[in-house]
């Protein structure tokens, strides 16, 4: 029988709360809605995280708050990159969480944002890129010089 995981697809806002509690818990801070600064940062860490795969409105509704507050924290990115090293700390870790998830998304999942494509289309075509040009690669060492120097672009010949 398969796993029951397998059995109901899991919807983005179940998913999302599930990073958001894998993220608290490798930060050791748990987001308690106070607008103290370490707060502030440790939600904003995993907003500017997400901006760049999940709508913004699904990122609003993980936080309960709407979605210009989502716009303000990434507008403040860079502000608490620059002066807070417990914030880059915790964005790190909440880009290597959300990077992991991208890579291992149960059935049902789809990350995407209108304007910037497919998130998860775009890591298989850079990593089919990459394995392509390590076969390209291959292909040169096992073929000898002649190739090395074409793809140089050194042919030798004096002008």
């Amino acid at each position: 029988m398969a796993p029951l995981f397998f059995l109901r697809p899991m919807d983005i806002q179940h998913y999302l709360q599930r990073l958001k509690d894998r993220y608290e818990d490798r930060v050791s801070l748990k987001y308690d809605g106070s607008r103290r600064r370490e707060m502030v940062e440790l939600k904003s860490a995993m907003v500017n995280a997400l901006s760049t795969v999940v709508h913004n409105v699904d990122v609003a509704k993980l936080y309960a708050c709407d979605r210009t507050t989502v716009l303000h924290l990434c507008g403040q990115h860079e502000s608490y990159f620059m002066n807070s090293k417990s914030y880059r700390h915790q964005y790190y870790i909440a880009l290597e969480l959300v990077n992991e998830s991208l890579m291992q998304l149960p059935p049902g999942i789809e990350f995407g944002r209108i304007g910037r494509g497919d998130i998860v289309q775009q890591v298989k075509q850079i990593n089919q890129t990459i394995t392509f040009l390590n076969e390209v690669k291959d292909v040169i060492k096992n073929n000898g010089r002649h190739n090395q120097i074409y793809l140089s672009g050194d042919t030798g010949a004096s002008d």
